[in-house]
């Protein structure tokens, strides 16, 4: 019996940095998709939507959209520009970034 755990594999992974929340791997060691991230409880496990898929018929490999991730991007990069820029003396500080001077 091993003893890798699912944080191992989101470590390993890095999950949590490219995920962004919509990626993760479930309890069961699946990666699954979160298309809302607002409604976790509606993740899906990518292999059961590719088992899915070839049920009806799709051969694999096969591009996926997910539209509430795009939306949901989308959202939050028209919230983040719409930040105002702060400018201090020393440092610039915008929405995306802080650099000194």
């Amino acid at each position: 019996m091993s003893d890798w755990t699912i944080n191992d594999a989101r470590d390993v992974y890095n999950t949590p940095y490219w995920g962004q929340g919509y990626f993760d791997i479930s309890t069961q060691g699946e990666v699954v998709v979160c298309p809302n991230v607002e409604q976790p409880q509606n993740a899906i496990a990518l292999s059961s939507l590719a088992d899915e898929l070839i049920e009806k018929g799709v051969s694999l490999p096969v591009l996926v959209r997910f539209p509430e991730i795009l939306h949901h991007r989308v959202d939050s990069c028209a919230h983040i520009s719409t930040k105002p820029f702060q400018i201090t003396a020393t440092k610039v500080t915008t929405c995306w970034s802080t650099q000194s001077r």
